[in-house]
């Protein structure tokens, strides 16, 4: 009788699971070795030291923070931040970095031992060792910032990876994971939002600053800020964006979703109904966006009602050239005050709220536009060092037809560039393959098609040139 094979999703759950083994095993011996040497000074007064057991030489270039307290007045200007208004008295707020997302090709490249910058390598060669340790190398950091030990997942890794391993708390949430496929010279990393509450602002900025010493891309960064006053409601946001008085977002969603607390009856067929969840949403996710997409919500429903969370959070997703700027801009913070103020900053920075309605006509002009008045009180508190607006669009050029070729390259810039270079060396001109391939394209184009708009007669508007 034949066995049955195990699947492969099993089958890269058991390799993580020897990962961990080996990881495990060499975590003990660390930590054996580092009983002997003094720990790292703690972050803050009230926490207690915790040690790092990084394996390997890419380590040893990582920088950790030497924390101690900072004597600097918080209304001091600091540098690229401005200056941080102090909380007024009964007012509560918090500004956080809510998700981490870095990826890392450890066997590509190495560390300039006296500069401790990142030196690309001379071809593309893969060394699995050096990639097997850097792996190992970030599973010590997390456990470190963690405080707990990772677990194999059940079914391999995420996304395109085959492998992983994730941390997790004592109701199961998970913290954070790393990722990777064998042979495979890329690796992720993922600190959740459990995970970055977990190890607090300090270990954050130390987490960031390690990961970028390592040559590693930020993917993705959120951040937040909670605002317990509610200086603007959701109503007042509601009504802004139904009329489009704001810049930077072509789409809008409202999401406002109710329950029926009271049931209806023959006596009374109209149920009584509540709020359990309202939200507002700028912008797009992946490669139709413009690597922000924004949330603003309530917290204190979203919670069910929890009054620790009595707060409307403006939250700001960060991906791909946006994260990487705003990841550079979060390490150069040289301290908690510092982090905060950017990171309200950067969440001030990608929005904006004005009167663009005069005389019943919409201004295009955004100079001409007014902030209005509830933006202006709320930025006040959430950016009080002022807003930071990380403007990329310099990478794809500034003219017409930046948008057009930012749109390509994300949608099928690689696909296009390898071509090219199979049919070089057949001596083929792709340039004559691409127009062959329109033409014949061209004829399945159906502008008449019934019940919906083909997709490809909005290129144009999409890609900025309509």
């Amino acid at each position: 009788m034949n066995a049955t094979l195990p699947s492969a999703r099993v089958m890269s759950s058991r390799a993580s699971g020897a990962r961990l083994k080996r990881f495990e095993a060499k975590f003990a011996i660390e930590a054996a070795a580092a009983s002997a040497v003094a720990p790292l000074p703690a972050l803050t007064p009230s926490m207690p030291p915790v040690e790092l057991f990084l394996f390997g030489p890419v380590c040893e270039a990582l920088p950790t923070l030497q924390g101690s307290a900072d004597s600097r007045d918080p209304l001091q200007r600091v540098k690229n931040v401005g200056s941080l208004l102090p909380p007024v008295a009964g007012e509560r707020q918090k500004h956080r970095v809510h998700h981490l997302r870095f990826t890392f090709s450890p066997g590509l490249g190495s560390v300039d031992e006296k500069t401790g910058e990142w030196i690309p390598p001379e071809g593309n060669l893969l060394d699995q060792a050096a990639v097997s340790q850097a792996i190992d190398d970030v599973m010590g950091l997390l456990s470190s910032l963690l405080r707990c030990q990772p677990q194999p997942r059940l079914f391999g890794g995420l996304w395109s990876y085959e492998e992983g391993v994730s941390w997790h708390d004592f109701e199961g949430s998970e913290l954070g994971g790393v990722f990777w496929t064998k042979g495979r010279a890329e690796a992720c990393v993922d600190l959740r939002g459990g995970g970055c509450d977990r190890i607090g602002i300090e270990r954050q900025m130390e987490f960031i600053r390690s990961m970028l010493a390592m040559g590693a891309k930020c993917r993705r960064v959120d951040t937040a800020w909670d605002d317990f006053v509610r200086v603007a409601s959701m109503e007042q946001i509601h009504a802004a964006c139904e009329v489009k008085n704001h810049s930077m977002y072509r789409a809008y969603k409202p999401v406002r979703d109710y329950r029926d607390v009271v049931p209806p009856t023959a006596e009374n067929p109209t149920p009584t109904r509540e709020l359990r969840e309202d939200m507002v949403t700028l912008g797009l996710r992946g490669n139709w966006g413009s690597g922000r997409y924004v949330r603003i919500y309530d917290k204190f429903l979203e919670t069910d009602k929890d009054p620790e969370w009595d707060c409307i959070r403006y939250e700001v997703e960060n991906t791909d050239e946006v994260a990487e700027e705003a990841i550079k801009k979060l390490a150069e913070c040289k301290n908690a005050v510092e982090f905060q103020t950017c990171i309200g900053g950067l969440v001030g920075g990608s929005l904006n709220f004005l009167e663009r309605w005069k005389n019943g006509k919409y201004e295009k002009n955004l100079d001409r536009c007014k902030p209005l008045a509830w933006w202006t009180a709320v930025l006040s508190k959430m950016a009080a060092a002022g807003a930071i607006v990380l403007n990329i669009s310099a990478d794809y050029g500034t003219g017409p037809l930046s948008r057009g070729l930012k749109f390509c390259f994300k949608q099928f810039g690689k696909t296009l560039a390898m071509g090219d270079q199979v049919f070089a060396k057949a001596g083929i001109d792709f340039f004559k393959v691409l127009r062959a391939v329109f033409d014949k394209a061209a004829e399945k184009i159906n502008p008449d098609e019934e019940g919906k708009r083909d997709l490809s007669l909005r290129l144009p508007e999409l890609m900025g040139f309509a």
